[in-house]
């Protein structure tokens, strides 16, 4: 019986133990990577309009699940007004319960704004 009564105070410890162990870490994320990948990608796709390029650098489970023809398709009806000259990443924040951040992107070109 004394034996039970051990087990019974150490199995919380040991199960708070386990849980702790198993917990992933939050990922760190380098925001400064971030941002110029985001302005790469922006450059590439909005400014140059080079579709096959920007569509080859979108990670490898967007590009199985849209076509080049049709991202091309969707940047070109998002830009009804035209496309900005420059782009500069201007900030990051993580994302809540997700393993990504939001990256902000904007362009300018002839006074007009662009926000991503």
């Amino acid at each position: 019986m004394r034996k039970f009564w051990t087990i019974l105070k150490v199995f919380p410890l040991s199960l708070f133990a386990v849980c702790l162990a198993g917990c992933p870490e939050a990922p760190r994320h380098n925001p400064e990577l971030a941002g110029k990948r985001a302005a790469e990608f922006a450059e590439t796709a909005f400014v140059r309009r080079d579709f096959d390029k920007a569509h080859a650098l979108l990670a490898e489970s967007a590009r199985r699940y849209i076509s080049t023809d049709k991202f091309q398709e969707t940047i070109t009806r998002l830009h009804p007004d035209g496309y900005p000259a420059t782009v500069t990443a201007t900030g990051t924040k993580p994302m809540m319960e997700e393993k990504a951040i939001y990256v902000y992107v904007s362009g300018e070109n002839s006074g007009r704004h662009f926000q991503y």
